[in-house]
Order: structure tokens, then sequence, then C-alpha cells
């Protein structure tokens, strides 16, 4: 009823336990098959490392080309938004330069009523004082004459 647990996992055995087994391995051959493992042990670590590497390097392309296309979008963005600051900014300028020829020209407009009104009133000015001082020699001869 009892099989020596060998026997059950006899076909699970690795080379080392057959050796074991088998016969006593001298120094040379050991050395020779832990070289062989430690370079087949080698080998597929550096097929490993390709495998990983090879797909890092995919990512990073991926992920490169991704932020490429960002960048043609982002500069393609802001090429639109400049071209349109632009456009409004240019039409803002027209707006403005129309407001000032307005501006400027109810400025000279004003600017000449004042004239007018400064010129009337100096006039009504000199007007008063000349008709102020003739009204005093008026006075004064007629304050004579009666006198």
């Amino acid at each position: 009823m009892h099989e020596p647990i060998t026997a059950l996992f006899s076909s699970q055995s690795t080379e080392a336990e057959r050796l074991i087994h088998e016969e006593e391995p001298n120094d040379d051959e050991i050395t020779n098959r832990f070289r062989s493992l430690v370079e087949s042990i080698e080998q597929k670590q550096v097929k490993r490392l390709a495998v990983h590497s090879k797909n890092f390097e995919y990512e990073i392309r991926k992920l490169c080309d991704v932020a490429k296309e960002n960048h043609d979008i982002f500069v393609k963005q802001v090429t639109q938004m400049k071209e349109s600051v632009d456009l409004k900014v240019a039409e803002i300028k027209s707006d403005m330069s129309k407001e000032v020829e307005k501006i400027e020209k109810n400025y000279t407009l004003l600017h000449s009523k004042v004239d007018v009104v400064a010129t009337a009133i100096t006039k009504l000015f000199d007007f008063n004082t000349e008709y102020s001082n003739k009204l005093e020699v008026m006075l004064e001869k007629y304050s004579q004459i009666s006198h």
C-alpha cells in the first residue's frame, strides 16, 4: 500500500536527481553541467530581456506617436486661435480708428462752435464796455447841462 515517494514522483524527477541515483558524477562533469545550466539560464534571460526591450521600445514608439499627434493638434489649434485673435484685433483697431476719427471730427466741430461763442462773448463784452462808456459820457453831459 505504501509506495516509496520517489516512485510516485519519478516522472517529475530532474536530470540532477537521475544522475544522483544512477552514479556519482565527477567534478568535471558537475562543473560542465553547471556551466551549461548557467549558460542556458543566461540565454533565456537574454531572450527575455530582448523581448521586454522590444515591448518597451514598441510602447515608447506608440507614446511618441501619440505625443506627436497631440503636439500637431495643439500647434494647429494655437495657429487657428492666433489667426482668430489677429482678425479680431484688426477689427477692433479698425473700429477704434473709426471712432477716433468721429471724436476728432466732433472735437473740431465743437472747437469751432466754442470759438464762435467765445468771439460772440468777446464782442458782447466789447459792445457793453463801449455802451457803458458812452452812457457815462452822456450822463455827465446831461448832468452838466441840467446844473
